[in-house]
């Protein structure tokens, strides 16, 4: 549930806020027929609840149908709930359902990939002092030059 809960407050709202944002730009600037309205408005939902489950499958690395499907439904519980406490009304309409199935291909997205190294270092760290010794030893590693690349010297 943990793994859930970071993937929609982590990437779900960010991605569905900026599409949003981008949406009402669009919608604004644009003008466009009446039902084209709904079909640009539930894409932000649609790509939010992608990227949420695929955090969601990433972190939890297994059961991606279950954690993207939660994470596609809480996400959209949340703005459902947002728009009736804003409006006092909130229908379900298809965009709902749809991105249940978005966020369930973004969790078997997300349980096939690489988890950064970071995190894996950080998962076997036991306290606190040495979480923040190895975040502040990746943090400050100094890059290697590219002459070390070669062994120094140039092949003729």
């Amino acid at each position: 549930m943990r793994s859930v809960l970071r993937g929609v407050v982590l990437r779900g709202v960010p991605f569905s806020v900026c599409g949003m944002l981008i949406a009402g730009v669009l919608l604004t600037a644009a003008d466009l027929p009446f039902g084209a309205y709904a079909g640009i408005a539930a894409v932000p939902l649609l790509a939010g609840s992608f990227f949420a489950g695929m955090e969601a499958g990433r972190r939890h690395r297994r059961n991606g149908l279950l954690c993207g499907g939660a994470a596609g439904l809480l996400l959209t519980a949340l703005w459902y709930a947002a728009a009736w406490l804003l409006l006092h009304r909130a229908g379900l309409p298809a965009v709902g359902l749809a991105a249940v199935p978005c966020g369930m291909c973004g969790g078997v997205t997300g349980t096939g990939r690489r988890v950064p190294e970071l995190h894996r270092r950080l998962h076997g760290a036991v306290s606190l002092r040495e979480r923040l010794r190895l975040r502040a030893g990746m943090l400050h590693r100094p890059k290697k030059s590219p002459l070390h690349k070669g062994g120094g010297q140039e092949k003729i």
